[in-house]
């Protein structure tokens, strides 16, 4: 939920006969959105595959995300824009903002990036065959 979306469901609880059922109601959307649940994006591990769990938590207009992606296929990734694209526009990152979020190899220890641009997800670096990188950072929505 953005801030514009809060304000009219709130105002849309405190008409002009005021209950203290409206009160609580309108406090409640409040509540849900400084307390989200977490969303995830799962693809599970298969040959020729790219493998991965995303979890994205909404807290006001700020998104903490973490995960892993791995390469199931026998070949390289290389630099692609778009590897994965953002299913739930809630989580789209800021308009006219990327965002880099360090990975780290699990099995090398070598460090690459993810850039995440509204509504998708792009590798920096290379992924390996057979790698598993993880991550974790956050950014900001549209308010």
């Amino acid at each position: 939920m953005n801030k514009a979306t809060l304000i009219s469901t709130i105002n849309g609880f405190l008409t002009a006969i005021i209950t203290q059922l409206k009160v609580r109601n309108s406090l409640l959307e409040l509540v849900n959105t400084l307390f989200q649940t977490t969303h995830t994006m799962y693809v599970a591990d298969a040959v020729n595959t790219l493998s991965y769990k995303i979890n994205f938590k909404k807290v006001g207009n700020i998104v903490y995300v973490d995960g892993y992606l791995k390469n199931g296929y026998s070949s390289m990734i290389t630099p692609t824009i778009g590897l994965v694209t953002i299913d739930d526009s809630l989580y789209f990152v800021k308009t006219d903002t990327s965002v880099n979020i360090p990975i780290m190899n699990n099995s090398t220890f070598s460090i690459g990036g993810l850039i995440f641009n509204e509504d998708f997800i792009s590798l920096q670096s290379n992924l390996g065959a057979g790698s598993l990188v993880s991550f974790n950072g956050h950014y900001q929505t549209n308010d």
